[in-house]
């Protein structure tokens, strides 16, 4: 079977192309700090390296309980790790327009 790439979904390129994601300031909306801060976290090699940050849901598959849990412990980690960065970026790009860094929780 011939593997397919991934490809972000239509929808999120525009919303990554949109200006609002350019111009954070102290009176942008919250959601356009997040949208940035994932659209970095896709961008970055260390990070997403071209993929949205991961869920944490395990696919359908037939496996043994202690393969499952295993591979759901994995996931989990992935999605905890990816969830750190995309938040720590949301802090940065905050204080940069001058707004407090703990505004967005997680």
């Amino acid at each position: 079977a011939e593997y397919m790439g991934y490809a972000l979904p239509p929808a999120v390129v525009a919303l990554f192309a949109r200006p609002e994601c350019d111009s954070l300031d102290a009176s942008t909306a919250d959601a356009w700090f997040v949208v940035r801060a994932v659209r970095d976290f896709v961008a970055d090699p260390d990070g997403g390296a071209g993929a949205l940050p991961h869920s944490g849901a395990l696919p359908d598959m037939v496996a043994s309980p202690q393969r499952y849990i295993s591979l759901a412990n994995v996931y989990k980690a992935r999605s905890n790790r990816d969830l750190e960065l995309v938040h720590a970026r949301v802090c940065e790009l905050l204080a940069a327009a001058g707004r407090d860094s703990g505004g967005i929780t997680r």
